[in-house]
Formats: structure tokens, sequence, C-alpha cells
């Protein structure tokens, strides 16, 4: 008899984990990727807790204002508290989102910013105020990069756009939310009641996260294997050129969204004489209309714009800019649907760019990088976040009018689309498996 050929029994398959680095899994494997909707479900209401924290202390800033006696620029620096402790914190937790559990990290990083913000109402001091506020930024910066990360990981290049952008509608609809239900309750319970009610829904969702979270298998709560532990080049990161023009348009338009939404209110009441609840629900339509906005551009950017998302990015940012310019114009005893037209342009297009800056940072790196990556985003932000509203309160204290900051702030945005039309091309391209 013949021998037996040794082609003749085909190898076992190589199960997914133990695929070498760029080379996808079988097909026959078993999937353990989750269910869109679940997917979705997992990711999109952590980021409405940490939209709704952040935007609590952006629009109850007329009442820290009065209850604090605080200038223009000290509302702005309680406003950029969260995000400096963002910056603080968010490369170590995006880091850290490459190596363990994000679910872990995420319950974690829920309760510590709940308890700082239930921290902040037990307060009579600035001081004290300030530090709570910031421990919360710190704490939630768990949030983006292990969410951006898992998003990265289950869905596919000319997919993630739209599933990034779904994700941040839970950002669009808790920055909508917080104007529309926050300072109504504070006008009837104080701001310290509100407040207290963000800790409730962080806890809440931390909780529930947990246990809808158990069923997705370990090996996409994010904790990687042996390579994607070990294969983080942190000189790399800081040496990608156009990781970093993504990082400095994300500087500078994240700081001028969180400028929006802080000044916002107070431009409508204290200059074009609009009431508080008046300027609030205007601010809640701008932002509300974020969602649609995100999905769109995240649409268009799947769609049309997969190999080169940054011309959706230069839209959003010389548009955006126009619609400051206008508001900024926009005389006292306007009509007030121009100026609803104007928060409608804000609303789809200041509040809607955050998702597409995402997956770029995102895509400009190996998939076992991302959370690294998101992470140096949210540093960024951050300190866009932390200097451009104290800066723009500033501007306003020293000339006694906000047209000459809004002016600065458009031409900061124009700067920001500068910045990414100096995007290689080679920051663009998808690594799939790394």
């Amino acid at each position: 008899m013949p021998a037996p050929s040794k082609t003749q029994h085909p190898a076992s398959p190589v199960p997914p984990s133990a695929a070498p680095p760029g080379v996808s899994a079988p097909s026959s494997a078993p999937s353990t990727v989750p269910s869109t909707a679940r997917a979705l479900t997992l990711v999109i209401p952590p980021n409405f807790v940490l939209a709704f924290t952040l935007a609590a202390y952006q629009v109850l800033a007329p009442f820290f204002q009065e209850d604090f006696g605080l200038s223009l620029g000290s509302v702005g620096l309680v406003a950029g508290a969260t995000q400096i402790g963002m910056a603080i914190t968010s490369l170590g937790v995006g880091w850290l989102s490459d190596r363990m559990g994000w679910l872990r990290l995420l319950f974690l990083g829920q309760v510590v910013m709940a308890a700082a913000v239930l921290g902040s109402t037990r307060t009579g001091s600035f001081t004290i105020l300030y530090i709570m506020v910031l421990i919360a930024g710190m704490a939630g910066a768990a949030i983006n990069p292990a969410t951006s990360k898992a998003v990265v990981y289950w869905f596919s290049r000319n997919k993630r756009g739209t599933a990034i952008a779904a994700m941040k509608t839970g950002i669009t609809l808790g920055r909508s939310s917080a104007p529309a239900i926050l300072p109504a309750l504070a006008l009837w319970a104080g701001w310290r009641w509100a407040v207290a009610l963000v800790a409730v829904v962080a806890v809440a969702w931390a909780v529930a996260g947990q246990i809808l979270g158990r069923k997705v298998p370990e090996t996409q709560n994010g904790s990687g294997n042996g390579h994607e532990r070990s294969g983080i080049d942190m000189k790399a990161l800081f040496r990608n050129r156009g990781l970093l023009l993504i990082c400095g348009t994300g500087l500078i338009f994240i700081g001028s969204q969180v400028t929006v939404s802080t000044y916002f209110i107070l431009y409508l009441h204290n200059v074009l004489g609009y009431t508080l609840l008046a300027a609030s629900g205007t601010l809640a339509v701008a932002q509300f209309l974020g969602v649609g906005g995100q999905l769109l551009w995240g649409f268009l950017g799947d769609r049309y714009f997969a190999a080169n998302r940054k011309i959706p990015t230069i839209l959003m940012g010389g548009i955006g800019a126009a619609s400051l310019l206008f508001l900024g114009l926009f005389p006292k005893g306007g009509p007030p649907a121009l100026l609803l037209g104007i928060a409608v342009v804000i609303g789809t297009m200041i509040y809607s760019w955050s998702g597409t800056l995402t997956i770029m940072r995102a895509e400009a790196v190996p998939k076992r990088m991302a959370g690294t990556a998101v992470g140096l985003g949210g540093v960024t932000s951050g300190i866009g976040a932390f200097t451009i509203p104290p800066l723009f309160g500033t501007a306003v204290d020293l000339t006694g009018s906000y047209r000459l900051a809004w002016m600065m702030l458009v031409g900061l945005i124009l700067l920001g689309a500068a910045l990414i039309t100096a995007l290689p091309a080679a920051a663009q391209k998808d690594e799939p498996g790394a």
C-alpha cells in the first residue's frame, strides 16, 4: 500500500486569538462580535452619561456665577475643569483600554465620576467645587477611548464612521438633554439637586452596563492578546504626523464646541435679552440636531469619504465658523426665526464633528493602538476645552462685548480646518488586523 500523504489531513483552523498580526481570522471561525444592536447598546449610553455630566457644568453656569459671585473668566474655568481633568488621564486610560477589559474600566470610571459630581453639590467653596469637577473629568476620561476601541474592532472600515456617529449620538443626546432638563430643575429646586440628578444617572448606567456587558466574550471586552499588550509603541504614536495634525484640529474644534456650550445661554440672556428658559431651549435645539448631524456626516464619510475623511471635517469647520460669525453679528431684537436658523447650523456642524475626529484618530494608527490614539486625542481636546472657554470669557470681560470674542473663535476654527488640510494620505490608511 502506498504511504499516506502528509497533506491528506487539513490543518486545524487557527483560532482568531492565534492569528498572526495583520492576518484575518479564518472565515469559518465562530464570530465573537456582538450584533450591531447589542454593540451600540453597550457604547451609546456611557457616552450619554459623559456628555450629560460635562454639559451640566456648562448649562448651569449662570447659577454658579450667581451663587459663587464669579467673573465670566471663572465661569469658563468651571466649565473647562471636566475637560482638563480628562486631559490629565486620557492618555493613561486610553493605554489601559488597549491592555485590559474596557467594561471594567467603564464601570470604575463612571462610579468615581458620579462620586465626584455628588461631592460638588456638598460645598460652598469655589475651590472645592473646581476640584470635584476636575476629578469628575479625570474619571470620565475612561469612556471615550474604551468605547471607541470597541467600535474599531467590531465594525469594518466602511461601516465605522456610521457606527462611531451612532455612538456619538449618546454624546449629543446627553449634551442636549442637559439644557432641556437641568436649568428648569435648578430654577425649581436649586442647582445642587440638578447636579445630584447627574450623579444618579451615572451610577444607574454603570450598573446596567455591567449587567448587559457580561454576555460579550472577554476577547471582545478589550483585553486583547499577548501581541496587542506588547505592541503599543508610544514613540511611534508621538512621531505620527497625521495623528498629531488630527489632534491639533481636535484641540481647536472641541475647545470651540465647549465655548459655545458655555457662553451661548449667557450671550442670549445677557446680550440679546432672551429669558434663561428660552436661551437654554435654543441651545437644546442646536445640540439635539447634532444627533442627526453626527449620523449624516458619519454616513457621508463611510459612503463617499472613507479614504479621505478630512474633506467632511473641513466642510464642518468652514460652515461652523460662518454660523458663529452670524451669531456674533446678530442684533438685539433680531428675528427669532433667524436666530433659530443659526442654531440649526451650529447643531449640524459644530455639534457634529467629534465623531469624525474620533474615527480619524483611531484609523491613523494600527488597531492595537486605537485606544491609546483616542486617549491622546482626549488629552489635546481637553487642553482646548480648558484654555479656549476662559480666553473667550476673559476677552468679553476686558472688552465688555461678545462680538470680538466670537470673531476670535471664528478665526480659531478656520485655523483648525486649515491644519487638517495638511493631513497626509498615509494617515488615513487602515491596517486590518493590526
